[in-house]
């Protein structure tokens, strides 16, 4: 088992599990005692390129655990991805790009999604989820 993480900082690849040979893990970089192996799981070589359609809100759905930095947030209904990384100062800066031309309804979305995020509390949203969790747990 290895733990995963952003194709930035991976230090191992893999060949398919379901290949004769069996799994052979490589290191791309020297892993020095005590780090960790850390790979994909979803960009794995059996995951068909899932991450470009999972991203960081898939892998949360799916495994139960939020990425590091950069994260990657398809908006696929709206042809629309946003890359989202921290600043050394720890300032959170969005990028967005497209999968192919932008639509009136997609710069929709994106306006209201904006106003949304430029009021909310984020204290209050943290209270709430984490309350919430804690009551149903």
């Amino acid at each position: 088992m290895h733990n995963h993480d952003v194709r930035e900082r991976l230090n191992v690849e893999t060949n398919s599990l379901r290949s004769p040979e069996g799994l052979i893990v490589t290191s791309t970089k020297t892993v020095h005692a005590g780090e960790e192996i850390l790979y994909t799981y979803n960009y794995c070589a059996d995951c068909f390129d899932m991450g470009d359609l999972w991203g960081t809100p898939g892998m949360y759905r799916d495994f139960g655990f939020l990425e590091g930095y950069p994260q990657y947030w398809p908006f696929l209904d709206q042809k629309v991805y946003a890359t989202i990384d921290q600043l050394s100062n720890g300032i959170l800066q969005a990028r967005f790009e497209t999968y192919s031309e932008v639509n009136v309804e997609s710069l929709a979305f994106f306006g209201t999604q904006l106003a949304r995020l430029e009021t909310i509390d984020i204290e209050s949203e943290i209270q709430s989820l984490t309350s919430s969790f804690w009551r149903f747990t």
